[in-house]
């Protein structure tokens, strides 16, 4: 039997939503005995790394929601890039061109590809993927902040994120695992951000969030569970799907 309940996101942190601090960011250029370069430099030259059913009901959004979650992320300083890989036949690619723009990916499998492209003023991505046959996309681009912290496991998942910072800040944190799994995010605004989790085989999670100052918490878990969620500004809703 499948179960969906939505209900208004509870308030976990007061506005606004992406806090920055001072630490030095995981994996860092600057952490000693690394063996990367630090201050200015732009990191590595050249290739990197080692050898449709169950829509929610629209009515249980809260149109006027007091504050959101926050999603905690390092300062960002110049740019720089890390790709760790173990196992055979995996891709993994970045490209930075915005002034503050952090990427680290990390694969571990057979024939998985995982790839950053980062435009934004001021970015963060911590990509982690593991299994077979998994492939994942996260794009950064505007004038704002962004973070994105995405874990993939298991085998044949798709993960695309797009977010276009328009200004002010957006952000998710992603999990999934299982088979043949997709998730899509599509953000564009400020102060939009989601915590993402599917977990099963065959689900799919797309999700649409406009304008600004939305928040969603959502999670599917099971098989052959789907949803569709677009959010158009100042919406702060938690879904739960199962079966």
């Amino acid at each position: 039997m499948r179960r969906i309940l939505i209900l208004p996101v509870l308030l976990l942190a007061a506005h606004p939503a992406i806090a920055a601090n001072d630490k030095t960011p995981p994996g860092s250029p600057c952490t000693k005995g690394n063996g990367n370069p630090c201050g200015g430099n732009n990191g590595n030259a050249g290739a990197q790394g080692n050898s449709g059913h169950g829509r929610p009901d629209p009515s249980a959004v809260d149109p006027k929601p007091a504050n959101d979650f926050a999603i905690a992320v390092p300062m960002v300083r110049d740019r720089s890039a890390f790709i760790s890989q173990v196992g055979e036949a995996n891709s993994a690619a970045i490209a930075q061109t915005g002034a503050a723009n952090y990427a680290r990916i990390r694969q571990n499998g057979t024939d998985n590809r995982a790839s950053t492209h980062q435009s934004v003023a001021v970015g963060y991505v911590d990509l982690a993927q593991s299994g077979t046959d998994n492939v994942a996309a996260i794009t950064q681009g505007g004038v704002g902040d962004a973070v994105h912290i995405a874990q993939q496991q298991g085998a044949g998942n798709r993960l695309t994120v797009t977010a276009r910072a328009t200004g002010g800040d957006v952000g998710a944190i992603i999990a999934q695992s299982g088979s043949d799994n997709a998730l899509a995010l599509d953000q564009d605004g400020d102060d939009n951000h989601a915590r993402l989790v599917q977990s099963g085989d065959g689900n799919r999670m797309n999700l649409v969030q406009q304008a600004s100052n939305n928040s969603i918490e959502w999670t599917q878990v099971g098989d052959n569970l789907a949803g569709s969620l677009v959010q158009s500004g100042n919406q702060a809703i938690r879904v739960t799907q199962t079966r």
